[in-house]
């Protein structure tokens, strides 16, 4: 597990190699041209960061308490050293507030996991120190993406119209732009402002396979490379022809291969989500947020083919076998108990 985490964190190293010297060219911090970079565009970029910071943090809650205090340190740098250079990398190479609203969930969810543990912690005086220990972590985590959160929102407009400009987008039908934005631009907003591009093409298109699509299709087109697009293109012929995907690979997925398909591949990681709450094994945190972190991923990310769909299937059958120990445990006691 750490070896696949120093992998991907020596990628996110090289980005910042190349990186540094670009903006230091510009004079700026906020540099974005993707195309020169290790990972072309946002959402590779996204992906394999959302990973790495969900891992990071899921590892660290389940080995920290089994290690002696000098590879504690090493495992507590090496978790603050990669969550911090990929949420530097969100904010200033990517600029993206997809990958800033995951880590925002993924942290705000560990917090809240310490912060009941707090109160349980409390009902016995004997456990006053570890709800300490406890609140502490909690207050620095939401301290820390608290931080990297507010320099997003400063950098990018977006997330001041965010709330609106979603009102305005899932009203498919009283607003149609979403089928050709280059021909019919954008709508306007209740703020009295034309809707920001971005989050009006995700929620609208994603609204459109949601409530359109998927209803007319539920066995699926059998297309799994831009299955929205074929079927924009093929309903609406004023589309233009160059709108391909909806932003959400459960809406895509849906799309290519049904909602049987759908039903299995999420309902494994809610499985998923269920077997690691009453795990024994040595993985109980790191499958929790992992498997939340790849829902909340893939349900506002573009990552619906080639290597994404193979990460994610690999990530399935990561999960699964971190929660082998515990069942493998589980039979055996059940094996105890009938012979006695």
């Amino acid at each position: 597990m750490n070896f696949l985490w120093l992998g991907i964190f020596i990628s996110f190293a090289y980005l910042l190699y190349q990186y540094i010297p670009l903006a230091i060219s510009a004079g700026s911090l906020k540099y974005h041209n993707y195309e020169q970079f290790i990972y072309p565009g946002k959402i590779s970029g996204v992906l394999v960061g959302t990973l790495l910071l969900a891992g990071l943090l899921g590892t660290l809650l389940d080995c920290i308490p089994s290690l002696n205090l000098k590879a504690k340190i090493i495992m507590f740098l090496f978790w603050l050293l990669g969550s911090c250079l990929i949420l530097y990398s969100y904010v200033y190479i990517f600029d993206t507030r997809n990958g800033i609203g995951l880590g925002v969930l993924i942290f705000s969810l560990a917090s809240m996991f310490f912060l009941t543990k707090i109160f349980s912690s409390l009902l016995n005086i004997s456990h006053l120190k570890i709800a300490l220990k406890n609140g502490l972590f909690a207050l620095s985590l939401m301290g820390f993406i608290g931080w990297f959160g507010w320099q997003q929102f400063q950098l990018n407009p977006g997330w001041s119209s965010m709330i609106d400009d979603t009102k305005v987008a899932v009203q498919i039908e009283k607003y149609p732009n979403w089928q050709n934005p280059r021909v019919f631009g954008y709508p306007p907003s209740s703020l009295g402002k034309v809707v920001a591009g971005n989050t009006y093409e995700r929620f609208s298109w994603a609204t459109a396979g949601v409530t359109i699509f998927i209803p007319e299709n539920p066995l699926g087109v059998g297309i799994l490379s831009k299955p929205f697009g074929v079927l924009l293109n093929a309903k609406f012929p004023n589309s233009g022809n160059y709108i391909l995907s909806s932003h959400s690979a459960w809406v895509e997925l849906t799309l290519a291969f049904g909602i049987p398909a759908l039903i299995f591949t999420l309902g494994a990681l809610l499985v998923i989500l269920v077997l690691s709450a009453t795990a024994n094994g040595p993985f109980k945190y790191f499958p929790t947020i992992f498997s939340l972190a790849i829902i909340a991923l893939y349900t506002v990310g573009e990552l619906s083919s080639q290597h994404s769909i193979e990460i994610l299937y690999f990530c399935i059958a990561l999960l699964g076998a971190c929660l082998f120990p515990s069942v493998g445990k589980s039979l055996e006691n059940q094996k105890v108990f009938r012979a006695h």
